[in-house]
């Protein structure tokens, strides 16, 4: 009994039920002997009070609970040994049990650990036997645990209860098992029960899971419960074999231990069963050969009895977690191994109801109360990684012709989950682990037949208790289980072996590249160990097959006949074939046992120095380099040939370009040489747990008496290491385990260190290439004789080295040398680092590797760290300990697919901004960019513009091109070629999409490649698409979706192995095509074998800027498309061919006699007269009957003509609307304005031509440069008109920054020409007299003076071409009688050389009427307008001021439709001109839409106000009366600040009588209110008014509060997340107006209300956090503290650091789940209020990374309400800092000017 003392203060503690398990009733009654709290600061140091509790005993548990609510348990004794003798501590903390922060010395991986973790809180507890209990030791106590499982054998059903499936367990004997039946026998876990592993599989609502296993075991399904902790898994699947009928059809399904009884059973199903036994005389002897195993070998034999007579037939095995190699048991450490799982119950409370929870609680309480030695239990005892059962279990001999399914993965927690990942870290785990399984240990265990890939997940879900509950991975087990498809592929054969299960070397050949013997010679020599062994032709070295059975003892140094067999092929061969395209690559094997003199052979002819001579000789004549690339201890194989053969040497150096690069060569040794002689390197100790037949110190003994291993010992002055007596001394302090090495080979080491020594490097023909480790390298050992044990030798390392070789040993003395990023076993196949290489071997030189060491590792030289020996954590395998003896990282095999894997696919709703992916999006050929490809073209910067400028835009079927941005939202756009408008086809559209896909697939391949990312194994490829070609022709959305899908199945079956799509994303605006796109994905399983590869979640999800449509009808933003051509010109006929939306339509028309058109076209161009009856018989004569309606839809339309039908005057044409009544149909179609159509065709809606014509795309001028010519000055009568039309075009140019030449009434036409070929324009307005070559003129074009012209000639020779051209001449556009005349005008020139748009007139134009058309038109195009958009308005406009006049017919407009003079410019409004609204339900949904648009898309408040007050407008006096319209427009108002006019649509829509305004309505109204009280204070000016003003918004938010406490009670108490948000904002409103007390009640009020808010969420979702009452609850919780200034906070106990990190790792998630704007915001909030909490990171650095956090967010989906919410958090913050705490105000007003300047266009 003694006393001790805890920090913190004593509390009272409850002991309810959670506080002690069940499963200890009976056993142990347990108690509290003291509780404290440890309350910190500001700064986070914790306070120095402590009390004392008293008479606690040594086996006492203590329960340490950490500040991020972590929990551990331990005893007094071990807490004791743990941290009383902890260096950091304080003085106040010497006399304490615990510390007050924790720092655990285990050495373990510091990217997964952070060391310190401050302590919250402690509780002594105390565990007193019951009875007998006390006198038990720890296996009987897990006895009596484990008794109230009830072991037995059972089947097992599903049963109902509360709701919820569980597993209801029915005891089973042997005849109730069918033996011709197939069954699946459950396996559960260590500490756990068949309810705690599996409970996850009955436990769904529905039993669809559990209904899927029942019918693929038709004998049905049956459970071993056993006890997993004091028996042995040898004695549970005797106990299971035992209790199967003979010749049974068993599948397994086994989770965590039970993968073990699961392997065992397996042996059954070995395919030299029948030869063999299950269990051979190798697995008797591998228990056979450690201590004490009597018990487990008489276990062993009865299994292999049971199984020989039962002979099973297992046919499949589902692993779950397994550790078949063993786990980390906490370096036998239960109590540390223990808490860590069982706080993953504690923080997913979830998995709580199987009862695991308690049952693990009470072995752990239990064990730290016994003590408990994990080699005392049995069944914890096989789970080490050198048990006996680990070693059988692992042989690489044995195969299985079952199949087996692992799934397994690496927890990589979130939040909480992340530091308890932390925690793990720095208690034990250094690898990749569940929490309690290492995750290398679960794909280990015998080799199948079929071998196949793990399914190894990773993420915040992974936990060991969660496989079954979580979704993904439970999938994955039960697709496995019946067969069914799942995402595992098949591997090929194991490493080295065979398809019969013999091994075979792998050896580097020699390789010759295409010149043959011309090249240069390079002889490539391996490291220690990294050539096979044979002996007498027998492979023993690197042979799985050998090595386990003591096959070292056959390489002892005096055995006969042993020899190098080849180079490891693995190592080597990318870098030998690499070096093959310029080199004849001699791999040069050796054996590495021998001395260096040795050349690397005992026999004369297979030295180096005589396979060097014969190259010498072989190329005498040709004199090409000798070069040699050498790794490791192959560079002192080289250098004792020069030394012993100057002779070569000097050959070698006459030939100029010969080199020797040295890769890591320890030319001054290396100290990890010594550790492995001592028996303390991994390698020898994994070696040693592999062989069965040596131990340790007798392969020390091997090695020991190697020369060549000696020689890599390290060297000093004084030849210290390589000297008996040094030996003599280390062997005196702690040599019980290791072998001395004897004098003679310590000589020969000698003598090879002395040729080393004696060799001077030649530094011109001479590199040294060093590498640099993950981890430190040993660097210097450092005796201690006062020490216990090992302890008296001790190892230290430095960051200066490769992991093996410090660059102090390694780097000889004037070499000159270069630094690769890859540990010493790396650097040969570190593809990277091969260009410089050979570099190096070339010319000695490079800039392709770092001629500096790692920023990382300068300056630290001098700084070293012991290095401790760390427990062994799996079982190794043969490459493990290979990889460890060459210092090499672990490598993945390849893979080869065995089927393709599941594609998952999902659905969005909303803007494509907000798509996750590159966005794919389909572009015919001819088109102008619209709709989403223009929006998307503008979420890209106008990349897309800028590559169709290019000409390099895709249209063509097959074409496509990939445009990548990782700085912008979507992360780039893959755009597909999609031939014709109109004539696409599904199948074309699967064939073009596939195309796309690969070619997206390998840039993304390459450009990961190209910034050095790993390529072994292959990463996600994500792709988010459009509804590609389901608009613009007459396919359906079905259609669309199926051959997107087919598409992509097809890439990905293409690629192979290579990475593929893993996830592809549909994105749609509006509503109804996703709710179709819907539909059709949750029917791919109709497609047959290609729908088995994709996975649609069955959810369409919504994001920012979702859409419904409003006009059903249409899409105005779309051209339908009308092309109109004459195939013949010897035939009177046209053909039209009309694509809409939905169709694609073919009509023919017989051409009117050319007399009558040729008197139509006389008198259409005799004068500037209207004569509106040529235009209706035109349209008459020339439209086809079946085509004439399309006429009264008044659609926008382009029309593509030829060279044939483009001199028809199509401009001119009209229907006459009263034909419709002659026939009985309506006058004007519903909703129509009778004077709106009672006008011409390209008055009511716009019509843009398009030539179908060809001709090279020349760069055009892009500079905002114009020229304006006005009638040039000749014989012909002066044109008063074209020069004021001139003046007028350069006047609206000049206003708006454009530089204009104007050459109006030149005096000389050649300046016309200079001007237009020297002087590059964007834009060309050409005035003036325009004549056809006739009797009269000798020339077609434009007058430039007597005799002059500009011709077609001139337009030929542009170098560079405008964007646009005016032409408005007479009759320039004109064809005359000729029908091929048109090929020789200026206007068809333009266009051929690329100009994007022409405007050319026809036939005579009156003065006045032509020179408002270019006014009109101007300023419409300037104004940011389109080119189709600017036209129309001139037509319409023009006819409306000049409708006698028929110059708005003249204009023949070619060109794209969507062209904008600055591309920069968005649409200021993309619907035409007049719309209207036809219901109160389509205006209803035309302002829910603009209130989408306010809150996520890029358009100015005026754009959006003037778009939401034309609704208005439009609104009908019966709509006064419908709320929804109301609470709409309320809504679309309140998005864009309009308080007053939203706050009057609210209150109409929650006071009409008629109202069915709801509760949101009244939230948003108060919410307005309070906004509006908020603007007028600040706006406020005086002292008076401002008073008055707080006044009001104080008495504002008491209103709030008092309706918000309503809505609560109207719903029964019940609240809601939103309106705790609102209460917080309410309280927040005022903590601006109050001061002193008030403002800090203020504050504690909203602190509440946004915590009440964020547990609200915590309750449906544990691993969920609201961001927005987050972020305001932790602005709340800093300003509290601020303002408090020491004083009493109310958030004491709350660490802002923690809370910032989870909201930040919280907020990517969600943004990676639903992307927008808020989600997106909050990474750059978390940094902000780091800064405000702590002065140290409110810095320029964080402000930097916060502005770009801001703009990049920003430029992805930034809106106004978003950027006025944005400034309004950031003043709220500023303002109330900047009376406390003026710095940090300061910085953050340069947040708020860089948002204020980064959002002011959206104001």
């Amino acid at each position: 009994m003694a006393n001790v003392f805890l920090p913190g203060q004593p509390v009272a503690f409850l002991q309810d039920d959670a506080f002690w398990p069940p499963e200890l009733d009976d056993i142990m009654e347990g108690k509290v002997l003291g509780a404290g709290r440890i309350q910190r600061g500001r700064s986070g140091e914790a306070g120095p009070e402590s009390f004392p509790v008293e008479d606690v005993q040594p086996t006492d548990i203590v329960e340490i609970e950490l500040e991020d609510g972590l929990k551990l348990w331990q005893s007094v004794e071990d807490t004791q040994s743990d941290f009383a003798a902890d260096a950091g501590r304080s003085g106040s903390d010497q006399a304490l049990l615990v510390p007050r922060t924790l720092t655990f010395s285990t050495e373990g991986d510091a990217s997964r650990g952070l060391r310190d973790h401050l302590v919250r809180a402690i509780r002594v507890m105390r565990g007193d036997p019951i009875g007998k209990a006390g006198e038990l030791s720890a296996l009987k106590l897990a006895e009596k645990i484990e008794e109230k499982i009830n072991p037995g054998f059972y089947r097992c059903t599903r049963s109902i209860g509360d709701g919820d499936g569980r597993i209801a367990l029915t005891a089973a004997k042997t005849e109730d098992v069918p033996a011709n039946k197939k069954i699946l026998v459950l396996l559960h876990g260590t500490f756990s029960s068949t309810e705690g592993s599996f409970g996850d599989l009955a436990f769904a609502p529905k039993a669809e899971v559990w209904d899927k296993l029942e019918a693929a075991y038709p004998g049905g399904i049956f459970a071993l419960e056993h006890k997993s902790v004091t028996q042995s898994p040898v004695r549970n699947a005797t106990d299971l074999v035992k209790m199967l009928p003979k010749g049974a059809e068993v599948g397994l399904m086994s989770h965590s231990r039970g993968g073990m009884i699961a392997e065992l059973i397996c042996r059954a199903a070995r395919t030299d069963v029948k030869e063999s036994g299950a269990i051979d005389e190798i697995d008797i002897e591998i228990f056979q050969s450690m201590k004490e195993r009597r018990t487990q070998v008489t276990e062993l034999r009865r299994l292999r009895d049971a199984l020989a007579e039962k002979e099973l037939k297992v046919d499949r095995v589902v692993r779950v977690a397994g550790p078949i190699a063993g786990t980390t048991l906490a370096s036998e450490r239960l109590d540390r191994y223990l808490s860590v799982a069982l706080n993953v119950f504690e923080l997913i409370p979830v998995l709580k109801r199987t009862g695991a929870a308690d049952l693990l609680k009470a072995f752990l309480l239990a064990f730290i109360r016994t003590k408990a030695d994990p080699n005392t239990l049995p069944g914890l005892e096989a789970m080490m990684p050198g048990s006996p059962l680990t070693r059988m279990l692992n042989r690489e001999d044995v195969r299985y012709s079952n199949r087996l399914w692992v799934v397994g993965g690496d927890t990589e927690g979130t939040g909480v989950l992340q530091r308890l990942g932390v925690l793990a870290a720095d208690l034990f785990f250094r690898a990749e682990h569940d929490f309690v399984v290492n995750t290398a240990s679960m794909s280990r265990g015998g080799i199948r037949d079929m071998q196949s890939k793990p399914f190894l997940s990773k993420g915040p879900e992974v936990s060991h208790f969660s496989y079954f509950h979580n979704p993904k991975s439970r999938r994955e087990i039960i697709g496995a289980a019946i067969e069914d498809d799942t995402s595992f592929v098949i591997l090929p054969a194991s490493r080295g072996v065979v398809s019969g299960g013999v091994p075979e070397e792998e050896k580097l050949p020699d390789l010759t590249s295409r010149a043959g013997a011309s090249d240069p010679v390079c002889f490539i020599l391996p490291g220690v160990m990294g050539s096979h062994l044979s002996q007498d032709g027998d492979w023993i070295w690197t042979n799985p097959l050998k090595i386990p059975f003591g096959g070292l003892d056959r390489l002892r140094i005096d055995q006969p006949k042993v020899s190098a067999s080849g180079a490891l092929k693995s190592r080597f061969w990318d870098l030998a074939r690499y070096l093959s395209r310029s080199h004849k690559v001699i791999p040069f094997d050796y054996d590495w046992r021998l001395s260096i003199l040795e050349q690397g052979h005992a026999t004369a002819a297979r030295k180096l120095g005589n396979l060097v001579e014969k190259e010498l000789d072989r190329t005498e004549n040709t004199g090409q380099p000798i070069r040699f690339l050498a790794h490791s201890m192959g560079g002192l194989i080289v250098r004792a040939m020069f030394q012993n053969r100057p002779d070569l040497w000097a050959r070698i150096k006459r030939r100029e370009g010969s080199r020797f690069v040295m890769l890591g060569t320890p030319n001054g040794g290396a100290f990890s040489m010594m550790r492995t002689l001592l028996g303390r390197d991994s390698a020898i100790r994994k070696l040693a747990m592999v062989d069965i037949r040596n131990e340790l110190r007798e392969l020390l003994a091997i090695v020991a008496g190697m020369p060549g291993a000696l020689q890599l010992l390290p060297s000093d002055d004084n030849g210290r290491y390589l000297s008996d007596p040094f030996w003599e001394q280390l062997h005196g302090l702690h040599g019980d385990d290791w072998v001395k090495p004897d004098a003679a080979s310590l000589a020969a080491a000698r003598a090879g260190r002395k040729a080393i020594d004696d060799h001077v490097l030649d530094p011109e023909f001479t590199c040294y290439v060093a590498g640099h480790g993950t981890s430190n390298t040993p660097s210097s050992i450092r005796l201690d004789p006062t020490a216990n044990g090992p302890e008296r030798i001790r190892f230290f390392a430095t960051p200066q080295g490769d992991g093996t070789v410090t660059w102090k040993t390694g780097i000889p003395p004037g070499i000159p040398t270069w630094y690769v990023d890859a540990i010493h076993g790396d650097m040969p196949r570190t593809e990277s680092a091969f260009p410089g290489y050979l570099d190096l071997l070339r010319t000695g030189k490079t800039d392709k590797l770092d001629r500096q060491p790692p920023m990382r590792s300068r300056g630290l030289a001098d700084v070293e760290t012991e290095i401790h020996d760390l427990p062994i954590e799996v079982y190794p395998d043969q490459e493990d300990i290979l990889d460890d003896f060459l210092g090499s990282s672990h490598a993945a095999p390849d893979l080869v697919p065995a089927k393709p894997r599941k594609v998952r696919v999902s659905l969005v709703h909303g803007n494509l901004r907000f798509a996750s992916f590159p966005l794919a999006v389909g572009h015919y050929i001819d088109s102008p960019m619209a709709g989403a490809e223009a929006a998307l073209d503008e979420a890209l910067d106008r990349d897309l513009s800028r590559v169709r400028d290019l000409g390099l835009y895709p249209g063509e079927l097959g074409t496509c091109e990939v445009i990548l941005r990782d700085d912008q939202s979507p992360k780039g756009a893959v755009v597909v070629g999609l031939g014709p408008l109109g004539a696409l086809t599904p199948g074309e559209l699967k064939d073009s999409f596939r195309q796309a896909v690969l070619r997206y697939c390998l840039i993304v391949r390459e450009r990961r490649k190209a910034h050095g990312l790993s390529q072994s194994e292959p990463e996600s490829i994500d792709l988010s698409t459009l509804l590609v070609g389901h608009r613009g022709t007459n396919m359906s959305v079905q259609q669309s979706v199926e051959a997107i899908l087919q598409a992509v199945a097809e890439a990905n079956r293409v690629l192979g192995d290579a990475p593929g799509i893993c996830h592809l994303q549909f994105v749609e605006l509006y509503d109804d095509t996703a709710h179709q796109a819907a539909s059709a994905l949750d029917n791919i399983r109709s497609l047959g074998r290609i729908g088995t590869a994709f996975e649609f979640d069955g959810e369409v999800r919504r994001i920012q800027d979702a859409r419904v449509r409003t006009h059903l009808d249409r899409q105005t933003d779309l051209w339908r498309r009308i092309t109109v051509t004459r195939p013949d010109p010897e035939k009177n006929e046209l053909k039209y061919v009309v694509v809409s939306d939905t169709a694609k339509t073919e009509h023919t028309a017989t051409v009117i006699q050319p007399k009558v058109f040729q008197g139509l076209l006389n008198q259409r161009s005799t004068g500037t007269a209207t004569d509106r009856e040529i235009g209706k018989l035109l349209f008459e004569l020339l439209i086809p009957l079946d085509l004439k309606s399309f006429a009264r839809d008044n659609q926008n339309i382009t029309l593509e003509l030829d060279e044939h039908t483009a001199v028809y005057p199509w401009e001119l044409m009209e229907d006459d609307f009263r034909t419709y009544e002659f026939v009985g149909a309506d006058r004007v179609p519903d909703g129509d304005d009778p004077a709106e159509q009672n006008k011409p065709m390209v008055i009511r809606a716009p019509v843009i031509r398009k030539l179908i014509t060809s001709g090279p795309n020349l760069p055009r001028a892009n500079r905002k440069r114009a020229l304006v010519v006005g009638d040039p000055k000749s014989d012909l009568a002066p044109l008063d008109g074209a020069e004021r039309e001139a003046r007028t075009v350069r006047a609206a140019l000049s206003g708006r920054d454009w530089v204009v030449e104007d050459l109006i009434r030149p005096q000389n036409g050649f300046d016309v020409i200079k001007a237009i070929m020297l002087r590059p324009a964007k834009l060309m307005h050409l005035a003036g007299h325009g004549v056809y070559r006739d009797d009269r003129f000798k020339q077609t074009g434009m007058v430039l003076g007597s005799d002059l012209f500009l011709t077609v000639a001139e337009i030929d020779q542009m170098r560079y071409v405008p964007e646009l051209v005016f032409l408005n001449c007479c009759h320039l556009g004109h064809t005359g009688s000729n029908l091929n005349e048109l090929a020789a005008s200026l206007s068809v020139a333009f266009i051929k050389r690329g100009v994007k748009a022409v405007i050319a007139a026809g036939w005579e134009v009156a003065d006045d009427p032509a020179a408002h058309f270019a006014e009109v038109f101007y300023a419409e195009m300037l104004a940011g307008g389109t080119f189709g958009r600017a036209v129309h308005l001139a037509r319409r406009r023009t006819f409306e001021k000049f409708p006698d006049k028929n110059t708005w017919g003249a204009y023949q407009c070619y060109g794209d439709e969507s062209y904008r003079f600055d591309a920069e410019i968005g649409d200021i409004w993309s619907e035409v001109e007049g719309r209207k609204y036809y219901s109160v339900d389509q205006a209803t949904r035309a302002a829910r839409n603009l209130a989408e648009s306010a809150a996520s898309a890029r358009k100015k408040r005026a754009v959006l106000m003037d778009r939401l007050e034309a609704i208005e407008q439009n609104a009908q006096p019966s709509w006064q009366a419908d709320s929804d319209w109301h609470q709409a427009m309320g809504w679309a108002y309140a998005r864009l600040n309009a308080f007053d006019e939203a706050m009057g649509h609210l209150d109409f829509a929650l006071s009409h009588p008629r109202s069915t305004g709801s509760f949101q309505a009244i939230e948003m109204l108060e919410e307005l209110r309070l906004q509006k009280a908020t603007s007028d204070w600040r706006a406020a000016q005086g002292e008076t008014a401002r008073k008055q003003a707080a006044a009001a918004l104080e008495k504002t938010v008491k209103s709030a509060l008092l309706s918000f406490d309503r809505l609560d009670d109207l719903t029964g108490g019940r609240r809601t997340t939103a309106r705790e948000c609102l209460k917080g904002t309410a309280f927040k409103r005022l903590v601006q107006i109050k001061s002193d007390a008030d403002r800090q009640t203020a504050l504690s009020d909203m602190i509440t209300h946004y915590a009440k808010a964020m547990e609200m969420v915590f309750d449906e979702d544990p691993e969920r956090i609201h961001l927005d009452a987050a972020i305001n609850w932790v602005i709340g919780i800093i300003l509290s503290e601020k303002i408090s200034q020491g004083g009493t906070s109310p958030a004491t106990g709350v660490s802002v650091d923690v809370w910032l990190d989870r909201i930040r790792t919280e907020s990517e998630l969600q943004d990676r789940q639903e992307p927008c704007f808020h989600n997106g915001i909050v990474q750059a909030q978390t940094e902000v209020l780091r800064g405000l909490h702590d002065q140290a990171h409110a810095t320029d650095e964080s402000l930097a990374s916060i502005k770009s956090k801001i703009a990049m967010v920003w430029r992805r989906g930034g809106s106004f309400a978003q950027a006025q919410s944005l400034r309004d958090q950031i003043g709220f913050v500023q303002q109330l800092m900047g009376r406390i705490d003026p710095h940090r105000a300061e910085w953050l007003d340069k947040i708020e000017r860089f948002v204020d300047d980064l959002t002011r266009d959206f104001e």
